[in-house]
C-alpha cells in the first residue's frame, strides 16, 4: 500500500523553489531546522500490476486469519491427520491382494499363499476351492449299506497330505451293476462348524482369530486339516456317520458328521480333546445323537464279543482268554452298525511282532465305531487290541513282552487256523459274515482267500483294471450278506467287487 513521506530543502539562492514556503518569522535556531527539513514519496512499484485483481472474498479473508499465532497447535494436529490418512491409504493399496505388493510376494512367500486362502464366516458360503474336481484322488473310508446294496467312498479330492486343509468328497455307488449313483462333500457344514466352536465364547473366538492357542500346531493355514477315522451306516440305511478330528485354532476335537446319504440335514457334533494326550491314546466315547452330547467311555472289559444291553449301553459278552477246549474262537464277526452284538473280529491287521532269538508275538488290532440297534447312540474310536497264543508255539516271556511294549495287553483266542499263517503278509484282513472265510490284502497288492476251519489257500484274486491313486489306506469288507467281497485302495482304485458264488467264481471291476 503506497505511503508518502515527504522532505523539503530550501536554498537561499534558488528562486526557482517555490514549493517549500519560509514562515515569516523564524528564529535563527528555526532556520537552521527547517534548512534540514526533507520529504520522502515512496511509491508501489507492483501497483500497475495489482490494479486489476480483485478484492479477497470470504475464503481469503479465513485463510489469512488461519495463518494467525492463536492457531498454530490446530494447524500441527490438522498436519498430523493429513499425514496419517495418506501413510493408511498409502499401506491399504501396497497389501491389497488383488493389486498391491502382496500379489506379487505372495508368488515367493507361502505363508502369504495360506493367509489369502483363509476362510471366514462370510465366505464359508462359496469360496473358490469349494468347485470340486469330480472324483476322489485318495480314497479314506469305505461302508457298506445295512442291505448290502451302495457302498459308500469316502476321500480326498486333492492330495493326501494332512498338514493342511484337504477337501473331501463321498461317492455313492450302487453295488449290482456297480455305477455311481451319488457324489456330494460334507465340508461347508463342518468347516463351519470348527472355525466358531459352540463351546468357545465370540469374544475369546475372535482373540483367537489374531492369535492361535498352544494346540494349534504351527505352520497350519486358518482352516483346520480335517483327518477322517472313520465311517458306517445308520442300521436304518437313511443316514451316514463320519468320525473324524481336527486341530483347530482354540484346541483339538473329536466330531462327528451325520447327514442323509443324500447330503442333506448335515449336523457336526464336537467334543473338546485335551491338548496334552495324544490322539492315540484318547478314550472311546459315546456320543448322544439325540442331545448332541459326548461322555468318554471307561477302557471295556477285554473280551471276544460285547452286546448292546436294553439301557443302550454297551458290555462286554464272552472273555477274551483262550478257551481250554478250542485254543480257536472262530466266531462271526457280526455288524457293529446295528447288530446287537458283534465280536472283535472286524476288519484289521495282524501284527508279527518278534526279537531275536526270542519266538513271536502275534497282535490283533482293530478300530471301528459302533452304532446301536436303535440308533441312538454311537460309540468312536472303538479299538481293540490283543496278543494272539497260537497253539503248539511258545509265547513270548514277560520280559521278552515288556521290551516289544505289550506286557500290559490282554490275551485273546486265535480266530481260526488260516490268521496266523496270514499274519506275515498282511495289510488288512475280512472275515465274512459266518466267519467262515477270510480274505487278506497281502503286500504283493493282491487278496488271498482262506478257508478259516482248515486254514487252507483257496485263491488268489488279482484287480482286473489298475486305477491307481495317491495315499496307502487300503479297505477290504464284505457286504453284510456275505454276497461281495469289496477292495478300495490306492494301488487299484476306489473299487473292486468280486461277487461270491460258491467259491468267487467270477470278479467285477467298478469303473
Amino acid at each position: 500500500m503506497p505511503f508518502n513521506v515527504s522532505f523539503c530543502v530550501t536554498i537561499e539562492d534558488n528562486p526557482l523553489d517555490r514549493n517549500c514556503k519560509k514562515p515569516a518569522a523564524m528564529s535563527e535556531i528555526d532556520q537552521q531546522s527547517e534548512l534540514n527539513t526533507f520529504e520522502v514519496e515512496i511509491t508501489d512499484l507492483d501497483a500497475s500490476q495489482r490494479a486489476g485483481r480483485a478484492t479477497p472474498g470470504h475464503l481469503g479473508r479465513l485463510l489469512v486469519r488461519w495463518q494467525r499465532p492463536e492457531y498454530r497447535r490446530a494447524r500441527r494436529w490438522l498436519h498430523r491427520l493429513v499425514l496419517a490418512g495418506l501413510v493408511s491409504a498409502l499401506l491399504a493399496v501396497l497389501l491389497n491382494p488383488t493389486v498391491g505388493i502382496t500379489t506379487l510376494l505372495a508368488a515367493h512367500w507361502p505363508f502369504l499363499q495360506a493367509s489369502q486362502t483363509s476362510l471366514t464366516a462370510s465366505d464359508i458360503g462359496e469360496p473358490p476351492f469349494y468347485r470340486f474336481p469330480d472324483g476322489i484322488r485318495c480314497p479314506s473310508q469305505a461302508a457298506w449299506s445295512p442291505d448290502s446294496s451302495y457302498i459308500a467312498i469316502l476321500g480326498y479330492t486333492q492330495s493326501c497330505a494332512q498338514d493342511d486343509y484337504v477337501p473331501s468328497q463321498i461317492d455313492l455307488y450302487a453295488a449290482s451293476p456297480v455305477h455311481r449313483v451319488a457324489h456330494w462333500q460334507p465340508n461347508e457344514v463342518i468347516l463351519r462348524t470348527l472355525l466358531h466352536p459352540p463351546d468357545i465364547p465370540p469374544r475369546l473366538d475372535f482373540q483367537l482369530a489374531r492369535k492361535p492357542g498352544p494346540g494349534y500346531p504351527r505352520g497350519y493355514s486358518t482352516v483346520p486339516p480335517v483327518r477322517y477315522l472313520q465311517m458306517l451306516w445308520s442300521p436304518d440305511g437313511k443316514r451316514l456317520a463320519l468320525i473324524f478330528d481336527a486341530p483347530t485354532r482354540a484346541r483339538t476335537y473329536e466330531g462327528v458328521f451325520l447327514a442323509d446319504v443324500n447330503g442333506g440335514h448335515a449336523r457336526v457334533l464336537l467334543y473338546p480333546e485335551p491338548w496334552q494326550i495324544d490322539p492315540g491314546q484318547w478314550a472311546p466315547l459315546q456320543w448322544n445323537l439325540q442331545t448332541g452330547s459326548a461322555v468318554e467311555l471307561k477302557t471295556p472289559a477285554p473280551a471276544l464279543t460285547y452286546t448292546w444291553n436294553a439301557h443302550d449301553t454297551l458290555v462286554p459278552l464272552a472273555p477274551a482268554t483262550p478257551a481250554s477246549k478250542s485254543p480257536y474262537a472262530a466266531i462271526p464277526p457280526g455288524n457293529p452298525a446295528g447288530d446287537r452284538t458283534f465280536s472283535i473280529w472286524q476288519p484289521g491287521r495282524p501284527i508279527v511282532l518278534s526279537l531275536m532269538h526270542t519266538p513271536g508275538a502275534y497282535l490283533w488290532s482293530s478300530s471301528f465305531a459302533s452304532w446301536s440297534p436303535d440308533g441312538r447312540f454311537l460309540i468312536t474310536n472303538f479299538t481293540v487290541a490283543g496278543l494272539m497264543e497260537p497253539p503248539g508255539r511258545a509265547f513270548p516271556t514277560p520280559s521278552a513282552l515288556k521290551t516289544l511294549g505289550v506286557k500290559g495287553v490282554a490275551r485273546v483266542s486265535v480266530h481260526d487256523r488260516a490268521l496266523i499263517p496270514a499274519a506275515s503278509i498282511a495289510r488288512t484282513v475280512a472275515w465274512n459274515p459266518t466267519g467262515t472265510l477270510l480274505a487278506v490284502y497281502d503286500l504283493s497288492g493282491f487278496v488271498d482267500l482262506y478257508d478259516c476251519q482248515t486254514g487252507q489257500h483257496l485263491r488268489l484274486l488279482k484287480p482286473a483294471v489298475v486305477q491307481p491313486l495317491s495315499g496307502s489306506t487300503a479297505h477290504l469288507l464284505w457286504s453284510p450278506d456275505g454276497r461281495f467281497l469289496l477292495l478300495s485302495s490306492s494301488q487299484w482304485g476306489l473299487i473292486t467287487l468280486w461277487g461270491v458264488g460258491n467259491l468267487l467264481y467270477s470278479g467285477v471291476t467298478a469303473k
